[in-house]
């Protein structure tokens, strides 16, 4: 391979490293003004949850047989 292809890969680390420092500020202070989820809102997500891997496990089903 060429020289550059590893610039290309420290450049590459550099910018996901620059990109977190950026905005973890900002995902500190989503996450501690975000409102908190009440019992109902959490069994609803565990509901969906369930719903999408039943959905996913009868589309596997589907494919093998």
């Amino acid at each position: 391979m060429p020289e550059s292809f590893d610039w290309f890969k420290i450049a590459q680390a550099g910018f996901v490293i620059m990109m977190i420092l950026f905005i973890w500020p900002r995902a500190k202070h989503m996450w501690k003004e975000s409102p908190k989820g009440s019992s109902k809102d959490w069994t609803t997500y565990a509901a969906l949850m369930i719903g999408v891997v039943l959905f996913i496990l009868l589309l596997i089903s589907m494919v093998r047989s």
